[in-house]
Parts: structure tokens; sequence; C-alpha cells
């Protein structure tokens, strides 16, 4: 009895000793950031184009990691900034992208109309046991109202009064006017 226990304390001391000497397997980090230019006031209207400048960082003191970046587009179409990408130790990797604001692209959330942008980032540390990194971002703008071929604006209940009342009496004006030239006619 005793020699069938053996085989398995030598298993356990081998596990044991391999698990002491390469330390515990844990996820990797990747960092990103997605920002648009410029920062402020980063209010668009449809038909604007916005300015993504994405980041992707390798943290990591040891070892490059192999990574595919991509960018979820706000019509939610895919744009593949790159595949098998290598970064080292420490670098970063920049990208930007330009995307032309349609109408089917905004979305009402929290009662703002809003643009929303995704960085993602997945592929794994090249440490010999492709230990999986990964990294999403998400990036939203808002969304104004304008008129076509013009400036962003609000109208107060004053205003609607100003806009309602000078053609109006730009009107009366008028018929005054053609009025009085058939009389003296």
């Amino acid at each position: 009895m005793k020699k069938a226990f053996l085989p398995l304390v030598v298993l356990v001391l081998v596990v044991s000793l391999v698990l002491a000497v390469v330390g515990p397997v844990s996820a990797a980090e990747i960092e990103g950031t997605k920002n648009v230019e410029p920062a402020d006031p980063n209010q668009y209207a449809v038909g604007d184009t916005i300015h993504y400048v994405m980041t992707v960082k390798n943290p990591d003191s040891r070892d490059s990691m192999t990574i595919t970046i991509n960018d979820i587009l706000p019509d939610g179409t895919t744009q593949i900034l790159g595949t098998d990408v290598t970064i080292a130790n420490g670098e970063t990797k920049h990208y930007d992208l330009y995307y032309v604001v349609k109408e089917g692209d905004v979305q009402v959330v929290g009662g703002n109309r809003v643009v929303i942008n995704t960085l993602s980032a997945a592929g794994v540390l090249n440490d010999g046991f492709e230990t999986p990194v990964t990294v999403e971002v998400t990036k939203s703008s808002d969304i104004i109202d304008v008129p076509v071929g013009g400036e962003a604006f609000s109208v107060s209940k004053f205003g609607i009064l100003a806009y309602c009342l000078i053609p109006a009496l730009f009107l009366l004006m008028c018929i005054g006017l053609i009025t009085e030239h058939r009389h003296s006619l």
C-alpha cells in the first residue's frame, strides 16, 4: 500500500516545485485610451467629422504582446486598425480615425443625443504561456441640433415670440403700405 502512494507524492512534489519556480499565471494588463481632438467642447452635429485619437500601451515590464486592435464605429461597423500587432514592453501605439456623424448613428442616452465609439484590443502576452490580454475603451460625444447650413442655436420662449412677432409686424406693415398706396392712386 505504501508503494502505491509513492508516485502520487512524487507528482505533488514535482508540481509544487514547478509552481514555485514559474510562479502563478495571472492575467496580463494592457492599457487603452480614446479621446477626441479638439477635446473641448466634444459636441458635434450630424454631418460633422469627429477626430478620434486612440492609444494602446503595453505596460508589462518583461514581455511583448501580440494583439488585434479594432475600432467599433458609431454606426456599428468595425474598423480594423491592426492585426497581429506586436507591442514591445513599455511601447505605445497611436491611431487616428476620422468619422462623419450620420443621423442613424445618434443614440439617446439619459435624455441626451450622443454617438458612441469603442476601441477594443485583445491578444496574448508573449510570455510562453500565451496569457490573454484585453482592453475596451468607450468614448461618448454629444450631438447638438443644427439647422441645415447654420450654426447651433437654442430658442427661448422670448426667442420664439420674437421669431413670430417680428415677421408678423413686418407683414402688417407691408399690408398697410400697400393699402396706403392704393388709396393714393
